[in-house]
């Protein structure tokens, strides 16, 4: 298991418009995993900073929530901005 971090809209929906429930568990669709609006996976950010690369939190209300991610992992070194790390 891993904790992490995970930004969401205020309604508890992602960029996506998928609905997360506070306690509950999310698995991940069969095949690859992938990310985005035809992917199959969810993903969490190792520092709670990092959320906000996908959320403007000065223009939005969002909700930054600690996870737990577990089974196996598929860990993304995202450059974005030249310093972040993506779980």
């Amino acid at each position: 298991m891993i904790k992490g971090y995970k930004c969401f809209n205020s309604d508890f929906t992602n960029n996506y418009g998928f609905k997360f429930e506070v306690g509950a568990t999310y698995f991940v669709k069969e095949g690859n995993i992938q990310f985005g609006v035809k992917g199959n996976g969810f993903h969490m950010c190792k520092n709670m900073e990092e959320t906000f690369i996908y959320f403007d939190a000065m223009k939005n209300d969002v909700i930054v929530c600690e996870v737990i991610g577990s089974g196996n992992f598929h860990k993304v070194d995202d450059e974005y901005k030249g310093y972040y790390d993506m779980w």
